[in-house]
């Protein structure tokens, strides 16, 4: 299976050269995610998000604070695509999400509460080249916020992920992610 995996990223860690694996088929992932994003959107309904977020895996004691970027597509008046890549850093290392899922907007028009389904591949990348946890982590679950417009083209976006994940060290397990965002229409 090795000619599944892309060298993607390379960090260095006191002194040590290390490769950072990313599946490729977590690749393909967002990018057919993207792709569909942008061909089933309205051109005038598409936005860029910016995120602060924070991420909590169960069986890891470490919270992943961190930064992310989001796309969301208009699929109709109450519906939209949307594709979010989170990253964040705790104690134990370095976690990196791609979340795909459709909202459900109560209100026309891509604004106030919204709820919908979201799916999750997560890649943790450990300090030290531990091997404690599980590298590659696949989730399900749902997205529940509200996104406010701000002006015409900017939009704050608060969003909470709750997931169950396969892949954790003692079995099946969870996380949640909270993100607050800047949009900003394209």
């Amino acid at each position: 299976m090795m000619f599944l995996q892309s060298s993607v990223f390379t960090t260095y860690t006191q002194g040590h050269h290390r490769l950072f694996y990313v599946s490729l088929h977590a690749l393909a992932v967002a990018v057919i995610s993207t792709v569909l994003l942008f061909t089933a959107s309205n051109t005038q309904a598409q936005e860029l998000r910016l995120n602060s977020n924070v991420t909590i895996v169960s069986d890891m004691n470490s919270p992943f604070p961190g930064i992310g970027v989001g796309l969301e597509g208009a699929m109709g008046q109450h519906f939209a695509a949307v594709m979010d890549a989170n990253f964040g850093f705790g104690k134990i290392g370095t976690l990196m999400m791609f979340k795909p899922g459709v909202h459900f907007y109560f209100k026309k028009g891509q604004t106030g509460f919204f709820f919908g389904p979201k799916l999750s591949y997560m890649k943790m990348l450990e300090k030290n080249d531990e091997d404690i946890y599980v590298d590659n982590i696949y989730g399900g679950g749902f997205s529940i916020g509200v996104k406010s417009r701000l002006s015409t083209s900017t939009s704050l976006h608060i969003m909470l992920t709750p997931q169950l994940v396969v892949g954790d060290t003692n079995g099946d397990g969870g996380t949640a992610t909270l993100q607050v965002g800047l949009g900003f229409n394209l």
